[in-house]
């Protein structure tokens, strides 16, 4: 399946020895369209990231979320509730990312136990777009999954590229615990020292065609010479 939460986009093929069943060789299943990446690095309580994948121009196209998530301190901890924020981080403070996103305004009322159900059994249509936990499930850290959304553009008036992801205390707890922004890796400009790198390509495709022209000269003159030579002989011989 290519498509919905059982997609194989994004997961990976091994072939196996047939000796001992070690594995031999692996490689991911990626999809061969031109794609957004949006990743949300967290350095401070909880360390990792979190990326997701989209082809572009296509809000609507599945996105693939991808979890490597860890405590600082390496511990063990579990069932902690992750959300798509409104606003990105200022300053390091979880607060300032506001609420969760929900641009489309979904559980205007209904009231948490049913907002609950129907999220978890009726599929992302029924979710916010920034309930990761209602759309997937809690995490365990540390965490290593890849989950598939029918509902997380990352283009359009409603993408989430920009915005944050926070994530909170274990066992179901409210309390903000690590959070960080959605950042486009495209947006990302070269650094100082990657355009320093570019420079010496950039001599050599001078360099070269320098030394193109002056082979090209030479063989010509070389050319040049043997046919001044032949002729000059040619009339001798007249």
């Amino acid at each position: 399946n290519l498509h919905g939460s059982n997609s194989v986009i994004g997961r990976s093929v091994v072939i196996h020895l047939a000796e001992d069943s070690s594995r031999w060789v692996c490689a991911t299943i990626k999809n061969d369209n031109v794609q957004i990446n949006v990743i949300s690095t967290f350095e401070t309580t909880l360390s990792g990231y979190i990326s997701m994948s989209q082809t572009k121009v296509n809000p609507d196209a599945d996105t693939e979320v991808f979890v490597v998530l860890s405590q600082e301190d390496s511990s063990t901890t579990s069932a902690h509730m992750w959300h798509v924020h409104e606003t990105e981080v200022t300053d390091g403070d979880c607060a300032s990312t506001d609420g969760h996103y929900n641009p489309e305004g979904i559980n205007g009322g209904a009231g948490f136990t049913t907002y609950n159900y129907l999220c978890s059994s009726m599929g992302s249509d029924y979710c916010e777009v920034g309930d990761m936990v209602g759309k997937f499930e809690a995490l365990d850290m540390p965490a290593k999954q890849l989950y598939t959304d029918a509902k997380l553009p990352l283009s359009s008036l409603n993408s989430v590229s920009g915005r944050s992801i926070v994530v909170h205390d274990e066992a179901g707890a409210g309390a903000r615990l690590a959070c960080a922004s959605l950042i486009d890796s495209a947006a990302t400009s070269l650094t100082p020292e990657t355009e320093t790198e570019t420079e010496p390509e950039e001599g050599f495709s001078s360099w070269a065609a320098g030394a193109i022209i002056i082979v090209v000269a030479f063989a010509a003159t070389y050319f040049l010479a043997i046919f001044f030579t032949k002729k000059q002989t040619t009339n001798y011989s007249l």
